[in-house]
């Protein structure tokens, strides 16, 4: 999978920010199958692979799989596809519409889409680490919260009195090495 080489021709179709999104989940398809109707279509080349995909039309635009964060298949006559990603340095966080000739051509591009999003998942998950919060004043250990990657409070175990000691990651551990 990570030697696969994806080549579409399409037509990008413009960005739409969330912002202006509807606030019920149910309503963003609708909300973007009329947006991408009012957006000028130009043909484009989309290049991509494991790492994320650059659109080229007059100018190239890279898209890194990090900030990819979804996708609606639009249920039109253009074979929309709307790709959200999160805000970047050069980018808002919106959605970018594309759009094919055929269905084939939309499902082929949903494929990549998926891949892409599930390597990125699996790679989250292959790399998380919990960390601690130390609340200042408390010294028993009772008011330490373990969270996982996602920010999400799971269950610490309890420390008799004292703090745990901290984890480190791969690259501290290297970098006491270093200094060993």
């Amino acid at each position: 999978m990570d030697t696969d080489i994806y080549v579409l021709q399409a037509f990008y179709c413009g960005f739409c920010s969330i912002r202006h999104q509807p606030f019920e989940e149910n309503d963003i398809p609708d909300y973007l199958a009329r947006r991408v109707q009012l957006k000028p279509r130009v043909a484009c080349t989309i290049h991509g692979d494991i790492c994320g995909f650059v659109v080229t039309t007059a100018k190239a635009r890279a898209f890194p799989a990090a900030v990819i964060t979804g996708y609606f298949s639009l249920n039109n006559a253009a074979h929309t596809v709307a790709v959200r990603h999160c805000e970047t340095d050069h980018f808002l966080a919106g959605y970018r519409f594309f759009s094919f000739d055929s269905t084939e051509q939309q499902d082929y591009f949903v494929q990549y889409l998926d891949s892409l999003l599930d390597s990125l998942v699996s790679m989250v998950k292959r790399n998380s680490t919990s960390h601690y919060d130390y609340p200042m004043g408390r010294w028993k250990g009772e008011g330490i919260k373990r969270h996982n990657n996602y920010g999400i409070p799971s269950l610490a175990p309890h420390y008799g009195g004292h703090l745990p000691p901290p984890t480190l990651s791969r690259p501290q551990r290297g970098q006491l090495r270093g200094h060993l």
